[in-house]
């Protein structure tokens, strides 16, 4: 400021060439530290990414649907559990071998279903789940381990559902009811 002459001011041109200068400067500045920045994010990202494999679970096969009449080598207990008023329960149950576990009855319209489902230990115990039907014959499927189905209701009727232990041993099983339709 002190040495400021005006008769020697830059031209125009000069001043706005400067402002070019700058403007790009910062501008190639910016985009390089742009890059830069995306570049590390990208090894960051690569770095702490979680990739989660899910192999498809083999769903298990459940033998076919069928009716039966215990004989006398079946041991019945019936359950004094009332169901839930919803419609769903859950049962934990002790079942010694050769035995069959049944719940409190519950009253099913024909054509709405019920969902059964079992949670045996052992987890390799085999064991059949199912329905008393009104008409004195148990409709069921067996298998291993845990697993579930859902049975159409053919009548309308009081109905109990039970889990047989087919396994060479006692067995605790956790038992979950669910009926689609509340009449």
């Amino acid at each position: 400021m002190k040495y400021y002459n005006p008769k020697k001011e830059w031209n125009r041109e000069v001043l706005v060439l400067i402002a070019l200068c700058f403007v790009l400067v910062s501008s190639v500045t910016s985009l390089a530290v742009g890059e830069a920045l995306e570049a590390v994010y990208e090894v960051v990202y690569d770095a702490t990414e979680v990739i989660e494999y899910e192999e498809p679970q083999p769903q298990p096969e459940i033998s076919d649907e069928y009716e039966w009449i215990p004989g006398e080598d079946v041991t019945i207990i019936e359950s004094e559990e009332n169901l839930n008023a919803k419609g769903s329960s859950t049962y934990t149950w002790t079942i010694p071998m050769n035995s069959i576990k049944k719940s409190g009855s519950f009253y099913a319209a024909k054509g709405s279903k019920v969902a059964i489902s079992v949670n045996p230990d052992p987890v390799d115990a085999d064991t059949g789940i199912g329905l008393d039907q009104p008409n004195g014959k148990l409709r069921g499927v067996s298998d291993t381990g845990t697993y579930g189905y859902t049975f159409t209701i053919n009548e309308s009727g009081y109905y109990k559902v039970y889990v047989r232990n087919e396994d060479g041993k006692q067995i605790n099983a956790v038992a979950v009811f669910r009926k689609e339709s509340y009449f």
